[in-house]
């Protein structure tokens, strides 16, 4: 038998090793035993707890049943009370109408609304020898009452609203697509009977006409003089200076400024990744092909029909051109322009396209109506992107917004709805917010948010606000007192 080997002695730094770790895997299992152990215990509370619950609701289900019963009698109640008042309230309107001899159907009835709106759509005026704004001017308030009627339904309280709700946003909106018809029809027979108009000292044409939430202005570019370039219409803070390509090309410009609530509605689906809110009038700039002259031969007057169909033809801006006017135009580029690379076709000038959009824009100046909340870095100017829907602000540069007198001025090349914009929800999250009664059925509401500190006085239905002191009264036909959705749209 071989002789055993002798075991080699193990040195102190091995005996040191094992020694650290027996004690680490002593502490894992004791680290696992008190986790085991406070699960436990966790286990038993919750256990205690649910049984503990379980026997409130089993010692109090008779007074649990008996309060349910309480207030499915009280919400059913009050169901009935408010369905009385919102009956009572549109009898009333009704009778009112009908005491008015108002011709408007009664939104809430689609086909009488549906009819009305067919109806008006046909233009009736037939007469192609003159012109007038009279007949639109008398249609438009009827409409613009239908509109806020609309508006009300939409944003009534949740316990109010119609099953009409829906389609009524479509309503609207045909209504306003209707108004905008109107005036690319009253655009189309103003251009056409332009020689019945008197000219600026200037030679060429221009024309304003007002009315309540409508500002029309037009210009037509008939001397084709690069020294007059500026479009004024001082009486309503509205001016445009034009850059050298739109004052030397046969050009006519439509500036149609639109306020009232109702006047955002076409815009309030968005797909941008950031909902923006208009604050104020959206301003249409259209830029359109001007119609020959008419010409007066002995007795007779040819006058070039514009559109058979009562549509504008739009110009698309900038310009093409061929690309060996780049140079020249470089040579003539302005000290400031918005920035922009897009590129598209026009009317004038053939050839390969060469973007103008820093070279060529347009000033606009125009002024906010009263009552509007600006936020205070967050406000902007952007135009409508009617194929990507949303306010786009691509194209727009230099906006100065002057918060106390209201006056708007920016640079653009685009010639589209252009408006005040802010983010939708600047004030969120509220840092915040108490309410307290002031007599039976109101109460002042102070909601201090991210920018500005609101204080809103709540009645019956409705509210006003008090703080900032907003003149919202042309938003409600006279009325500061607003449905909570259109407040909170307007100021927030």
């Amino acid at each position: 038998m071989p002789p055993k080997k002798k075991e080699k002695k193990k040195s102190k730094k091995d005996i040191e090793k094992e020694k650290l770790l027996e004690e680490e895997r002593l502490r894992a299992e004791e680290e696992a035993r008190q986790a085991e152990q406070a699960r436990k215990e966790q286990e038993l509370l919750e256990r205690q707890q649910r049984e503990a619950l379980e026997a409130i609701f089993v010692q109090d289900a008779a007074r649990f049943d008996s309060e349910a019963a309480e207030l499915a009698t009280l919400t059913a109640t009050r169901a009935s009370r408010l369905e009385a008042i919102l009956k009572s309230r549109r009898e009333e309107a009704e009778w009112q109408a009908y005491l008015q001899c108002r011709p408007l159907p009664n939104p809430l009835n689609e086909r009488n609304l549906v009819t009305y709106l067919d109806e008006w759509a046909v233009d009736s005026e037939r007469d192609e020898n003159s012109f007038s704004l009279e007949k639109l001017y008398t249609e438009l308030p009827g409409i613009d009452i239908l509109c806020g009627e609309i508006e009300q339904h939409l944003h009534a309280p949740a316990d109010g609203r119609n099953a009409r709700s829906e389609a009524l946003g479509r309503d609207l909106i045909r209504i306003r697509e209707l108004i905008n018809g109107k005036w690319n029809m009253a655009t189309m027979r103003t251009l056409q009977h332009i020689d019945q108009f008197p000219r600026e000292a200037n030679e060429n044409f221009q024309f304003l006409s007002t009315t309540k939430d409508y500002v029309y202005g037009i210009w037509g570019n008939l001397t084709k003089n690069p020294r007059h370039k500026v479009i004024e219409f001082p009486s309503v803070h509205i001016s445009a200076s034009l850059p050298k390509p739109l004052v030397l090309a046969n050009i006519a410009i439509r500036l149609l400024l639109e306020s009232g609530i109702t006047a955002t509605a076409t815009y309030e689906k968005q797909e941008g990744p950031t909902p923006m809110s208009v604050i104020g009038p959206v301003l249409q700039l259209d830029l359109i092909e001007m119609p020959d002259m008419p010409k007066v031969v002995d007795a007779w007057t040819i006058r070039p029909m514009v559109s058979k169909d009562g549509k504008i033809k739009r110009i698309t801006y900038p310009f093409k051109k061929e690309a060996t006017e780049e140079d020249e135009d470089l040579a003539e580029k302005p000290d400031t322009a918005p920035a922009g690379d897009d590129s598209q076709s026009g009317a004038d000038g053939p050839g390969p396209a060469v973007s103008d959009s820093s070279l060529w824009p347009t000033t606009v100046t125009f002024q906010l109506e009263p009552g509007c909340l600006l936020h205070n870095g967050v406000a902007t100017v952007r135009w409508w992107n009617s194929k990507m829907e949303w306010w786009d602000e691509d194209g727009i540069a230099d906006v100065e917004i002057d918060p106390a007198s209201g006056l708007v001025r920016f640079k653009t090349i685009h010639f589209a709805p252009t408006a005040v914009v802010q983010y939708t929800y600047a004030e969120f999250p509220y840092e915040d917010w108490s309410i307290r009664p002031i007599a039976p059925n109101s109460a002042i509401l102070h909601i201090r948010g991210l920018l500005n500190d609101l204080e809103i006085e709540v009645g019956p239905g409705k509210c006003r606000a008090l703080r900032p002191a907003l003149d919202l009264s042309q938003l409600a036909e006279g009325e500061a007192w607003l449905f909570p959705a259109i407040l909170f749209r307007v100021c927030v």
